[in-house]
């Protein structure tokens, strides 16, 4: 990447590099250095913005610092002492105050003189200065203050003007001062006192940057149209640079709706005719794509991206959004691929062992398939409920030893989509591949891929990891390292860990894995990963759903209001795509959205197969009116789950925790973030799952875009098929040629599938005579816990709720979680009048807990405890 190698020449002078190319984030070694040695101190700043705004013209800044006096250069995050710095170029003296700072869009307007000048202007103002910082008398203030202005130093300003009468010159000064220190209210109410014209002194840039602040930081209530007007008067203006005056169109172009495309285009076009290889030129390029990606928006994405090309060959910009281009169209050519994939008949195989799953899963003709389950009381059945076949099948284990060949099934016959699927034989994994492969029409490639899914990598396993993958894709003879190959999508069928850490960028520390291994040198995807698994009969179970159940009815829970950032996650931007897919989808919007209603609407098992929400928490607990914790999740059945939330993903083992809770209840698909990823670092929610539920394959619809923030190896994960979207499969009766009798030779036809879900026979049936316990079991029994969490239970239903509680509180370590359900059922009988069976199931309960304390506070929860 670009971004990467720059920083490597203008840092020629020998700072400490961190591997991949980065500046070491060593912000405390540069202080310690410099107090040693008594110089100066130079950043590089930055945001995670920073790989898009500050890959172009990087070429025009990066000069070899040579041999002024600075101490050591790193990219820092901006924090210290309570500072924050937006991105740029800073120098600070040793303790860390500021001396002189640039902002990236000044430096590239100074050019190659941008470093030696950052550096000249800090040792002139700590020459200023003096050692102590004590006195500012016999100084030349004029220049002290213009220094001050430039370095971010509003306290200098105000010293520097005590007594004296206030003027406009000094306020702007102080303005500017609050501006390059990110307070930015400081400067808006500083500009909002001046008269009307102050804006149209010199300045260059600065004098753009404040009429921004004018413009976009107005006062509640304050008409911004002055700061408009400033700034389409600047993009007029013949003395500025053409950069400049870009800059002042894409400023303007923010306050565009972003469906406007007309308008954004007009912007574009003048933008490039200015400053043909601006960066703000190229940055209104970017957001006409966002405008257009949404839809046919009357731009062509491809004309669009050959004009930058030729605008800035080679450049950052270029080179990004052609990779956002190749995203969009893997997303398309993969949602064609699979609705043009075979039909679907209505009969379902059990499988009693491997062989014989391997076995069924020839039978498929090139014309049609059909699910083939591996036996499991828990995931057949809810499949079986969901799919709702014409008849079921069960097919007894064989006992045979599995061939090494038993894999190579995939054919290529028409359409399929540019995807593989790794297994790991030691894994124990070889149905879900196979029935990938098989499923998908793609290549099942083996690879040794060592560690467990609860591990966190080191960066230099996960780089092992990587030539591992490499090497078996190349083995397999497939084109695999860029998008539009062989290789687009990835499902991983192994345990290998579901962390690394990542060294790199300007945040390093744990990514999720599987986002890490598929990118280029350049932190560019060159294919998307979900994780199937953990255990071979859940990762079976959630191939089968992505293969034939396809979409259906969505429930959009939506904690976010409209206002601040939030309002771009709404996830009632979904809903036409599930109007154009005959499905439908309720819409629970902020005051709607409360923890009564996920309660009633989640209870009824298989109610939805799309189930998105808005939230924030940890991995056990969520947001919403009366606080949820991972136990509030009662919906069974299969189902694609999102959600944009702190740390959701993070524990898919955890039956107690968000992820492992969903997956026990049956979800076969999960997208989340599996440590804290701030809000940025998603998607807009409503307009992923729109796009995910019109075709796209989740591995795409989720994942940023290249250019967006936090579109490098993040924190996000998908456990599940790359390729699950919420297309419908077709479903057909018989083959006109096959009898259904005739495509289950040997094989026992069970019940017909309606007469053994009124029957209500599962228990006898033989793939399902062994129920397990655990949160499987207490699925089944969920209708006594949801009396409990709404005060509706009778007796009868205190007790199951009381047996549920105590295995529950046998099985986590969470004694707080522990209490607050206790607290919950305590309501619950309260409610039903069921005091007198509630001290001694109180004590049932508390007899489960090895934590006395914690039972004690579980006892105290009785009647008597309370004094009643």
């Amino acid at each position: 990447m670009v971004i990467r190698l720059i920083l490597l020449a203008a840092l020629a002078a020998g700072p400490c590099l961190a591997d991949g190319g980065y500046p070491a984030l060593d912000y405390e070694a540069a202080l310690t250095d410099a107090r040693e040695s008594g110089r100066l101190v130079l950043l590089f700043v930055g945001t995670d913005s920073l790989p898009l705004h500050c890959a172009v013209r990087w070429d025009v800044v990066a000069t070899a610092i040579g041999d002024v006096d600075v101490a050591h250069a790193g990219l820092w995050l901006g924090a210290s002492e309570g500072r924050r710095y937006g991105p740029g170029l800073l120098v600070t003296d040793a303790g860390g105050a500021p001396l002189a700072r640039v902002s990236f869009e000044e430096a590239l307007a100074m050019g190659p003189d941008a470093l030696p000048t950052l550096v000249e202007r800090g040792q002139r103002l700590r020459a200023l200065l003096g050692e102590g910082e004590g006195s500012l008398a016999g100084v030349d203030r004029r220049e002290l203050l213009e220094l001050a202005a430039a370095a971010g130093r509003p306290e200098l300003i105000e010293a520097a003007l005590a007594g004296d009468e206030p003027s406009v010159e000094g306020s702007v000064l102080l303005a500017e001062a609050h501006w390059r220190s990110n307070a930015h209210a400081e400067c808006g109410k500083i500009l909002r006192s001046l008269p009307g014209d102050t804006l149209a002194m010199d300045g260059g840039l600065p004098r753009i940057r404040l009429a921004e602040v004018a413009a976009f930081a107005p006062a509640e209530g304050e008409d911004p149209q002055r700061g408009f007007d400033q700034l389409r008067a600047l993009a007029e203006d013949d003395s500025l640079s053409g950069e400049l005056r870009a800059r002042c169109l894409a400023d303007l172009a923010t306050s565009v709706k972003s469906t406007d495309t007309s308008a954004l285009s007009a912007l574009f076009e003048a933008a490039a005719a200015l400053a043909p290889r601006s960066p703000w030129s190229l940055a209104l390029a970017f957001q006409l794509m966002d405008a257009a990606e949404g839809g046919d928006q009357g731009v062509d994405l491809t004309a669009l991206v050959e004009r930058v090309e030729r605008q800035d060959p080679g450049g950052g910009y270029a080179r990004l959004m052609r990779a956002r281009l190749e995203m969009q169209r893997t997303g398309e050519r993969a949602a064609e691929a699979v609705a043009n994939g075979p039909p679907v008949l209505p009969v379902v195989v059990v499988a009693g062992d491997e062989p014989a799953f391997m076995r069924e899963l020839r039978r498929w003709p090139e014309n049609a398939r059909w699910p083939v389950l591996l036996e499991d009381a828990w995931y057949c059945r809810l499949f079986i409920e969901a799919f709702e076949p014409e008849a079921v099948y069960y097919a007894p284990a064989l006992g045979e030893p599995t061939t090494p060949d038993s894999l190579a099934l995939a054919t290529q016959v028409g359409s399929r989509p540019a995807a593989v699927v790794l297994w790991d034989p030691s894994d124990g994994m070889a149905c879900a591949a196979a029935l990938y492969a098989a499923g998908h029409r793609v290549p099942a490639v083996p690879v040794q891929l060592p560690g467990t899914l609860t591990d966190t990598a080191t960066h230099d396993e996960c780089t092992a990891l990587r030539a591992e993958i490499d090497a078996a894709l190349a083995n397999a003879q497939l084109a695999y390292d860029e998008l539009g190959d062989a290789v687009d999508f990835v499902a991983i069928a192994a345990d290998l860990p579901y962390r690394t850490q990542y060294p790199m960028g300007l945040e390093p520390g744990v990514r999720a894995m599987d986002d890490v291994l598929f990118r280029g040198g350049d932190d560019v995807p060159w294919a998307f990963a979900g994780r199937l698994g953990p255990d071979p009969a859940y990762a079976v179970y959630q191939v089968s759903c992505s293969l034939f159940l396809g979409g259906g009815d969505g429930y959009l829970f939506d904690t976010y209001g409209d206002g601040g950032p939030w309002g771009a996650f709404r996830l009632g931007r979904a809903l036409p795509a599930f109007g154009a897919s005959d499905a439908s989808a309720d819409l629970l919007s902020h005051s709607e959205a409360t923890l009564s209603r996920w309660h009633n609407d989640l209870s009824v098992p298989l109610g939805y197969r799309r189930i998105a929400a808005n939230s924030s928490g940890g991995f056990r607990d969520w947001s919403v009116d009366t606080g949820g914790i991972a136990d509030d999740i009662l919906h069974v059945g299969p189902a694609f789950v999102s959600y944009t939330h702190s740390h959701a993903a993070g524990r898919p083992l955890d039956p107690h925790a968000i992820t492992g809770r969903w997956i026990a209840l049956g979800a076969y698909g999960f997208f989340g973030a599996l440590n804290e990823p701030y809000l940025q670092s998603f998607r807009a929610h409503g307009v992923a799952l729109g796009e995910n539920q019109a075709g796209w394959p989740a591995a795409v619809a989720f994942r940023k875009r290249p250019g967006d923030f936090y579109w490098t190896p993040w924190k996000n994960a998908l456990l599940g098929d790359p390729l699950a979207s919420g297309m419908p499969v077709r479903r057909i009766q018989v083959l006109p040629e096959v009898a259904l009798e005739e495509l289950a030779p040997q094989r026992l036809r069970l019940t017909n599938f309606e007469e053994l879900a009124l029957r209500g026979e599962w228990a006898g049936m033989p793939f399902l005579a062994d129920p397990r316990v655990g949160p499987r079991d207490a699925a089944l029994s969920r209708a006594a816990l949801i009396h409990a969490y709404q005060g509706a239970c009778d007796e009868a239903d205190l007790d199951e709720a009381v047996h549920y509680l105590a295995r529950y509180l046998r099985e986590t370590a969470n004694a707080g979680h522990a209490v607050r359900l206790a607290r919950r059922m305590v309501a619950g009988a309260r409610a039903g009048e069921q005091l007198d069976a509630l001290a001694s199931a109180l004590d049932e309960v508390a007899q489960a807990i090895d934590d006395p304390d914690v039972a004690r506070q579980v006892r105290d929860l009785t009647p008597a405890g309370e004094g009643e």
